[in-house]
């Protein structure tokens, strides 16, 4: 599981929290109580401090179920908010709404803020033993590769939401380019050929004046 960052693909691109620290208006959510609270609460780095302070200062910290909440994803593809999550979660939800964004695209920020081989929150006060076996088996889990095929399984098509955004129908702007690329090369072929007909024309004629010649001693 990755925690990530989940952000408008249009404009300027969000991949680290160095880069979302660079613009305090972004209001940054997270679930509170997750390990990223943590995290970046007690960080001294930075960056990672300064995008606590947004946290703080937009409120950014909702509980667990409010996380995706309609209105969050509305400021996500506005671009005024970016949802600090794990990569699983975000395809699950995104992928089973992007039909109500068909001029946005979503994308996961390049640089992870953890990296976790698989996550569970579990009560402390269980018993060690429990817990340690539990562990072992979620390890089994994990490493067989079930974990990884029952994700997908689980999953909508996120490619075919990456081709309803993408696919439309062309405009003129579209194709603005390439028709004024074919119009100057047509318009230097025209320009081309006009001057080859006048230089042809101007050597025909030239061809045509006859010199007389003088025979000696005749006027």
């Amino acid at each position: 599981m990755k925690a990530c960052l989940l952000v408008r693909s249009e404009g300027p691109r969000i991949d680290s929290l160095s880069q979302l620290a660079e613009k305090p208006a972004v209001r940054p959510l997270l679930f509170a109580n997750s390990i990223l609270v943590s995290m970046l609460g007690r960080s001294t780095r930075p960056d990672w401090h300064r995008v606590w302070l947004m946290v703080e200062r937009h409120g950014g910290l909702v509980p667990i179920e409010g996380l995706y909440a309609s209105s969050h994803l509305d400021a996500v593809a506005r671009g005024s908010a970016v949802i600090l999550s794990d990569r699983t979660s975000f395809r699950y939800v995104v992928g089973r709404t992007c039909a109500r964004f068909p001029s946005s695209q979503f994308y996961i920020g390049k640089e992870p803020v953890n990296t976790l081989s698989f996550g569970l929150y579990a009560n402390a006060r269980l018993p060690y033993e429990f817990r340690r076996k539990m562990d072992q088996r979620l390890g089994w889990l994990r490493e067989s590769g079930l974990l990884d095929l029952w994700t997908e399984r689980m999953l909508p098509d996120w490619a075919a939401c990456a081709r309803r955004s993408d696919l439309g129908p062309l405009g003129l702007h579209h194709v603005r380019a390439a028709l004024l690329s074919s119009v100057l090369l047509v318009a230097a072929a025209l320009l081309a050929l006009a001057v080859e007909l006048a230089l042809d024309s101007r050597s025909k004629r030239a061809s045509r004046v006859q010199v007389p010649a003088r025979t000696r001693g005749v006027p």
